[in-house]
């Protein structure tokens, strides 16, 4: 039985003008904020600069803590 095709989400990129966070979902680096952006795209996730970096520091301080309990 063949599987689908897999599917990876968009990275997270950040905009200049409103300082979020956004999922690349056209593949343009616009983001929903912008006016060029279509009005019948679905506009993905906007997250605010603050919390996606605090984010991806506590999952990789958490890939840190999974890797020394692995080791014990």
């Amino acid at each position: 039985m063949g599987r689908g095709p897999i599917v990876t989400k968009p990275q997270m990129k950040l905009c200049n003008k409103c300082w979020h966070y956004y999922q690349d979902l056209l593949e343009k680096d616009i983001c929903p904020c912008d006016a060029n952006y279509p009005s019948n795209m679905k506009k993905g996730y906007r997250v605010r600069k603050e919390v996606w970096e605090s984010y991806l520091k506590v999952k990789n301080e958490r890939k840190d803590l999974i890797k020394e309990l692995a080791k014990i």
